[in-house]
């Protein structure tokens, strides 16, 4: 026999009796009936104990759902019957779902229809949040994982605000991130048979910035008046732009920071080391020390007495930063004219080569020695 026969057939007999609703006795049919369901609508199905209590008697029945999670007594079936106004509560279980309500009696409508709603006694739902979120990050991808929570069927999980629900992972891979990205993780439960959701627990997580490298590196050696010239560059995964940096501004004057170049021309000898670097703009650096040997070339000078080149001054390179005691012009021999001198010095001394029956003057001698000498260490500035 269906739910709605059986109403039907307690109305046919509270009509039978013929007494008006409006005083209405206490065996008068009164039936109690509805749905058992859980949060979301769903009925709980068989076996839920819906037990009725009147308040003003103490008396009680009860009644089992059936498979459909329907309900059904009467409160004619209380052995004292019941009256108008008398209140009658509901005290519904079915496993860990419980639910307390309350209805009075109204003769004039006699009767009652009325869905009980369950949950559990605890958090008011069945599916508790998931735990334990963790993440593991590599270039351009984050994977998320964590534990999943009692009466958890699925979940609902969102990615920088977008939903991704129904998956019965544990785990969630974003992948194809940009540089620098972030993934910011929401998870809930999700209970399928109550349609229950929990509460949610979140995180946000950055992709780690990649390390950038300096190249193009190198020393340099050189002499005076020869031009140092760079051109740096870098490598990141993460393609940032690179903004380079020069120890020695003083004397890279128009080093560029956002191409790498630069360029100095040395006046002097000797070793100079500056610190070249770049920086990604989030937190990486990468730096080459470049040691600049700077070197002067020397030349011998030889006035000779004799031979094919006599009467003449014999220039003869003898490497870098070779170095002569400052000469004194003797007769009778080839010498060496060679010295470090400061510009315009000239060599002094007295017979150049002895008797060259003036040939050559010693004040011409000393005069073109001196413009040589000038023009060299000229030309090496």
């Amino acid at each position: 026999m269906n739910n709605t026969i059986k109403i039907g057939l307690l109305l046919i007999v509270a009509a039978i009796i013929g007494v008006p609703t409006a005083i209405a006795g206490p065996s008068d049919p009164y039936p109690l009936y509805g749905y058992v369901v859980y949060e979301n609508g769903t009925p709980v199905g068989a076996g839920a104990n819906v037990t009725f209590t009147n308040i003003a008697t103490g008396e009680v029945i009860y009644d089992l759902t059936s498979a459909s999670g329907w309900y059904m007594d009467d409160a004619a079936n209380f052995p004292s019957g019941y009256q108008d106004g008398q209140m009658i509560t509901y005290y519904t279980v079915f496993g860990e779902y419980t639910n307390t309500t309350s209805h009075t009696i109204d003769v004039a409508t006699g009767s009652c229809n009325m869905n009980i709603t369950v949950s559990t006694s605890s958090t008011g739902t069945d599916v508790q949040p998931p735990t334990n979120l963790q993440h593991t990050t590599g270039n351009f991808w984050v994977r998320h994982t964590w534990t999943g929570g009692a009466h958890t069927d699925s979940y609902n999980v969102s990615i920088n605000g977008v939903w991704h629900n129904g998956t019965t992972n544990t785990y969630y891979n974003h992948t194809g991130m940009s540089a620098h990205g972030w993934s910011n993780i929401t998870v809930a439960g999700y209970n399928a048979t109550t349609g229950n959701t929990s509460t949610s627990i979140s995180a946000d997580v950055q992709i780690p910035n990649n390390p950038i490298t300096i190249t193009n590196t190198g020393d340099w050696d050189g002499e005076v008046g020869d031009t140092v010239s760079v051109d740096y560059d870098a490598t990141d995964a993460d393609s940032d732009t690179p903004t380079f940096s020069c120890s020695r501004t003083d004397l890279f004057t128009d080093f560029n920071t956002a191409t790498g170049t630069g360029s100095w021309t040395p006046s002097s000898y000797g070793t100079t080391s500056v610190d070249f670097g770049v920086s990604d703009g989030h937190g990486s650096t990468s730096n080459y020390t470049m040691t600049i040997t700077v070197t002067h070339f020397s030349i011998k000078l030889t006035a000779k007495k004799s031979g094919s080149e006599a009467n003449s001054i014999v220039t003869t390179e003898t490497g870098a930063n070779t170095s002569f005691s400052a000469p004194t012009l003797t007769g009778g021999s080839d010498t060496d004219l060679s010295g470090d001198w400061a510009d315009e010095d000239t060599p002094t001394g007295s017979n150049l080569w002895g008797n060259v029956g003036g040939m050559i003057s010693m004040a011409l001698v000393i005069g073109i020695v001196g413009i040589i000498m000038t023009l060299l260490r000229r030309g090496m500035q």
